[in-house]
């Protein structure tokens, strides 16, 4: 199958507001305060700034995108594993497809029909379950957590059984945006359990990771994230409320930007953040102090994804999904968006109604912020049937009246 290159129509291009134009509706933020991804123009003024911003840029990459070095593949071993993942997904229906992004950027995506996964399905189960039983294979079972007495797709690549079509739903289909270091070739459960729901799912790879075609930050992701969303919509031939972005760990800054960029688009927030620098503060232990500085500047200047501003902007629902024994997001960062949420959504709600919502929109998960592959001690909620369950209701149930 070859991948097809599209871009924006002229038709439908739209001219996105700079962020620091969005609205944001939290009251204990000043009138001077202003909302912005990332700040290197103002940072690079001085020639002091300049050198700073030439020696930060290439340890922002490295800390964020250690795949934008291919030998690192190699020295890991993963380099035949991307191709057996590829194909993976290509058996499950997958369409490799290039889109267009801002300063000559190409995405390199994968598309997925549900209908044409259902064609497919079992014939993958057939072939996947063998091969994973496979000596050559195993490295790779157990490195994509699969469960190889499963006996269907779904059980075999570790997914529970509430994992079902979801019937009727405006939502048709859902745009991935991913962590750091993350390729969505190493991801297919993030594709089929959407799939399984009867979703159309795109998955893709900033630019500068694998094939994608172009330099990496903070910035830039956000722009790729949204440019994705509306190749998806035109894809679909859909609207805004038509379609939710789910961005997981780092890649939830990407997603509370799409959404906030086009009115009506649902978000879920995956193991996000308030705000990257935060995180990097709470992490990196004091006695690193000029580490934690440099870091902190990386992330302020390359990769700030300022969730908390941004959240208030979102007009289409939001989901927000904690581990609860997550050991990089520290709990205090869900809590705030919740409260974010509330108070841009249902100001005047009594205690009976925040606790509706919060049932609605807020599901603490079991499990930790990547899996035991990732070298975290127990699985992802990816696992779990409750949060799948209750993921599905947020797919299914659209019309709420306190979004607009």
């Amino acid at each position: 199958m070859t991948a097809q290159s599209i871009s924006l129509s002229p038709h439908r291009e739209v001219i996105y507001q700079p962020l620091h134009q969005l609205p944001v509706i939290q009251a204990e933020q000043s009138d001077e305060d202003h909302v912005a991804i990332s700040g290197p123009e103002e940072v690079t003024s001085s020639l002091a700034g300049k050198l700073v911003y030439v020696i930060s840029r290439p340890i922002a990459i490295a800390c964020f995108y250690p795949l934008t070095i291919p030998s690192l593949l190699h020295l890991k071993g993963h380099a035949s594993s991307i191709v057996s993942c590829r194909e993976l997904l290509v058996d499950f229906g997958g369409e490799s497809v290039q889109i267009r992004s801002t300063e000559g950027a190409v995405l390199d995506g994968m598309f997925f029909d549900p209908a044409i996964f259902q064609e497919r399905q079992q014939a993958a189960f057939e072939k996947w379950r063998s091969l994973f039983a496979h000596a050559d294979f195993l490295r790779l079972a157990a490195f994509l957590e699969v469960e190889r007495r499963g006996d269907t797709l779904g059980a075999l690549m570790g997914l529970p059984p509430e994992v079902q079509p979801i019937g009727e739903s405006e939502i048709k289909g859902v745009v991935c945006t991913l962590g750091a270091g993350c390729i969505y070739e190493f991801n297919p459960q993030s594709a089929l359990m959407h799939l399984l729901r009867g979703r159309f799912v795109l998955m893709f790879n900033y630019r500068g990771i694998m094939n994608s075609q172009g330099t990496p930050d903070g910035r830039a992701t956000c722009i790729d994230g949204l440019y994705a969303t509306e190749w998806f919509k035109q894809r679909l031939h859909c609207e805004n409320h038509e379609v939710c972005v789910l961005g997981t760990s780092m890649g939830s800054g990407a997603a509370v930007y799409t959404a906030a960029q086009l009115p009506g688009t649902d978000l879920i927030i995956d193991r996000g953040f308030c705000r990257m620098d935060e995180v990097v503060q709470t992490r990196i232990p004091c006695i690193l102090s000029p580490i934690k500085s440099l870091t902190s500047f990386a992330i302020e200047n390359f990769y700030r994804y300022p969730n908390e501003e941004l959240l208030p902007s979102v007009q289409g629902r939001v989901l927000i999904i904690e581990a609860v024994n997550d050991q990089l997001i520290p709990s205090s960062h869900p809590e705030r968006l919740f409260s974010i949420l509330v108070r841009s959504k249902i100001p005047h709600a009594e205690r009976e109604e925040i606790d509706t919502f919060k049932d609605q929109h807020w599901i603490k998960a079991p499990g930790s912020h990547s899996s035991i592959a990732g070298g975290d001690e127990e699985y992802s909620w990816y696992r779990d049937g409750n949060t799948h369950a209750r993921l599905s209701r947020f797919l299914t149930k659209r019309t709420e009246s306190y979004f607009v």
